[in-house]
């Protein structure tokens, strides 16, 4: 660790600072958040897949994740969500706009009457299953992240 040193002629002199710097460049190389993304990414899918699991069908079979993904502003995120293409031609509402439904809880409905008036229907189902999977799955994604977050640490600053 650096530290500040007094000398005989009382002058003050910075030690260990290189050492230091160089742990601290380890740290930013680590790439911390896509390896605590990828310690949090089982425990979120477990949870979201279980709650999914009173809602059979095409869209909890399309569910897959992204794994950890990087934005062009340098960000980290990782998204478990519908994909495309195992929709049957008769469904009408497509995977990602049933996950919308999911996390909003709420879906509007467009039909036309006879006389052409345009009524919309908004449905707010009573299971909620997104706010379920992350407030069921909370605990155990920060406490894998900690650990390894902790483990990170301890493999750089050798503690």
């Amino acid at each position: 660790m650096a530290r500040l040193r007094a000398t005989k002629s009382g002058q003050i002199r910075l030690e260990g600072f290189a050492e230091m710097e160089a742990k601290l460049g380890g740290t930013q190389r680590a790439n911390l958040a896509e390896n605590l993304l990828k310690a949090a990414e089982p425990h979120l899918t477990q949870a979201l897949d279980a709650q999914m699991m009173r809602h059979p069908g095409p869209l909890q079979k399309s569910l897959k994740s992204t794994g950890p993904q990087q934005t062009s502003a340098g960000g980290w995120y990782l998204a478990y969500r519908a994909t495309t293409g195992n929709e049957r031609p008769a469904d009408k509402i497509k995977n990602p706009q049933k996950m919308i439904y999911l996390t909003t809880r709420q879906y509007v409905k467009e039909h036309k009457t006879k006389k052409g008036i345009t009524i919309r229907s908004y449905v707010i189902p009573a299971d909620d299953v997104i706010g379920k999977a992350v407030a069921a799955s909370e605990n155990a994604v920060v406490e894998a992240m900690q650990n390894e977050f902790d483990n990170i640490l301890n493999g750089i600053w050798g503690e």
